[in-house]
C-alpha cells in the first residue's frame, strides 16, 4: 500500500510570485480587456536522502565537490551567486531558495509567439497554467539530499583549452566541463574522465607544440569516477 505520509515528506513546499493577464470582457463590451493579476503559487520541490542517490564523480578541479546520480541524472551543489554571499552572509541555497523565491521570483507572464507579436496583444502572453508548468519545470532540475540544493548537471569531461599565444603567453589547460554534455566528444581535445590518461596525454602534448613549458608536466586528474557503468555513457559520443 502506497504511504501517502513518507511521499508528502519528500517534498518541499516552495512559494512563488506569479503576475499574469487575465481577460474580462466589460459590461456592453464585445472585446476583451486584461487585469495584471499578481499572485502566490506553492510548488513542490524533491527531497530524498544518501540512500537513495549514488556517488558518480569527485571533482577537484577549482571547487572540489561531488556529483551524485539520480533515476538517471546527474547533481551538483547549487552555487549561490557571490552578489548573494555578499549581501546575507552565511546563507545556504537552500535557505535561499526557499525563504527568498517569493521575493525574488521572476515567474512573470512570457510573450508565447515572438514571432506573432502585436504591442499590447496580451493574448500571446502566457497564461497562469503555463507559467505552473514552467516553475515545475524548473524545479525537476533541482533536488535537494539530505537537506542541501542540487541542480542537475552534464556529465563531466575533460576540455583541452589554450590561452594565449603560446610560449608561456596564457598556456594551456585541461579544463573540467560539466554544465552540458556534448552529443559527440572532439577527439583530441576532450575527453572522457574514464581516459584520464590520454587527456593527461595530449594536453602536454598540445602544450609542448605551443611552448607552453611552464604547463608541460603539470596536468592531472580532476575528475574521479566510481560509477564504472558509466562509462558507457562516454563511448556512445
Amino acid at each position: 500500500m502506497l504511504n501517502l505520509f513518507a511521499y508528502i515528506k519528500t517534498m518541499i513546499k516552495v512559494e512563488f510570485t506569479i503576475k499574469y493577464y487575465e481577460s474580462y470582457i466589460p459590461y456592453r463590451c464585445r472585446k476583451p480587456r486584461y487585469n495584471e493579476i499578481t499572485e502566490s503559487v506553492f510548488a513542490n520541490l524533491r527531497e530524498v536522502t544518501m540512500a537513495d542517490v549514488k556517488l558518480a564523480f569527485g571533482i577537484d578541479w577549482a571547487d572540489k565537490f561531488n556529483i551524485y546520480l539520480y533515476k538517471g541524472k546527474l547533481y551538483l551543489p547549487y552555487k549561490l551567486h557571490s552578489g548573494i554571499i555578499d549581501s546575507y552572509g552565511d546563507i545556504t541555497a537552500l535557505d535561499w531558495f526557499v525563504n527568498y523565491s517569493k521575493v525574488y521570483s521572476c515567474y512573470f507572464s512570457k510573450v508565447k509567439d515572438w514571432s506573432n507579436y502585436s504591442y499590447a496583444d496580451y493574448s500571446n502572453y502566457e497564461t497562469k497554467e503555463d507559467i505552473i508548468k514552467r516553475i515545475k519545470k524548473d524545479l525537476s532540475k533541482l533536488l535537494v539530499i539530505d537537506g542541501v540544493l542540487y541542480e542537475s548537471c552534464g556529465y563531466p569531461f575533460y576540455d583541452i583549452c589554450t590561452f594565449g599565444f603560446g610560449g608561456n603567453h596564457g598556456g594551456t589547460g585541461m579544463c573540467v566541463s560539466y554544465t552540458y554534455f556534448p552529443k559527440k566528444l572532439d577527439k583530441g581535445w576532450t575527453f572522457s574522465p574514464y581516459k584520464v590518461e590520454d587527456a593527461i596525454a595530449r594536453a602536454n602534448e598540445v602544450a609542448t607544440n605551443r611552448y607552453d613549458t611552464n604547463d608541460v608536466g603539470r596536468f592531472k586528474q580532476s575528475i574521479f569516477c566510481y560509477l564504472p557503468e558509466l562509462e558507457k555513457k562516454y563511448s556512445k559520443r
